[in-house]
């Protein structure tokens, strides 16, 4: 289940209409299962925002009742919602296969040993990173499988011999973004 980082999310009802012959025309929302006759009925439409109000990390519920033109009112379905606002934390490590001391090759072919947390979805790898301007990515996020760890990485550092870079960023399900690693290896 995918999750997300921000408070307000938009709740999309399907099949709702299909399952009631006489048509779904308001809806109401909750936070908690009880105490319905102090929530408003707002008119149904297919998806509606709605304001987790998440004092803390993980499952959130929602609570739902949808009413029929003739006046009758749905059971309570429910919806969980996983509110995460932590940083994903990876790890980026140069492969020692590569040679005896993992900072030092001959070749601009390398192996990158990648892993990280379980709620990792993307990675990001470059050579070229504007530290200067944080933000600005130089790579398309690729997929992360999180239960083949570590993930081997063929990569190509840039052809300047001495001192090179590779630098790479995590994204997980809710969106969250690590922060920048960076790893040197020198091309001799």
């Amino acid at each position: 289940e995918k999750g997300t980082n921000s408070q307000y999310v938009v709740l999309t009802f399907n099949n709702i209409i299909d399952d009631s012959p006489d048509g779904i025309v308001a809806v109401q929302l909750s936070s908690v299962n009880n105490n319905w006759a102090n929530i408003p009925k707002a008119g149904f439409t297919s998806s509606v925002g709605w304001n987790l109000n998440a004092a803390t990390q993980g499952a959130v519920t929602v609570y739902a009742r949808f009413w029929d033109k003739a006046g009758n009112v749905s059971d309570v379905t429910t919806k969980s919602v996983i509110y995460d606002t932590v940083i994903p934390n990876g790890n980026l490590q140069l492969n020692t296969q590569v040679t005896t001391n993992a900072s030092i090759t001959t070749s601009k072919s390398i192996v990158l040993e990648i892993s990280g947390d379980t709620d990792i979805e993307y990675f990001g790898v470059s050579n070229n990173y504007d530290v200067n301007n944080l933000g600005t990515v130089y790579w398309e996020w690729k997929d992360f499988d999180a239960t083949n760890q570590p993930l081997l990485y063929n990569w190509t550092i840039s052809s300047v011999v001495g001192d090179n870079s590779v630098t790479i960023q995590f994204k997980d399900y809710a969106g969250n973004i690590s922060d920048v690693k960076t790893r040197h290896i020198t091309l001799q």
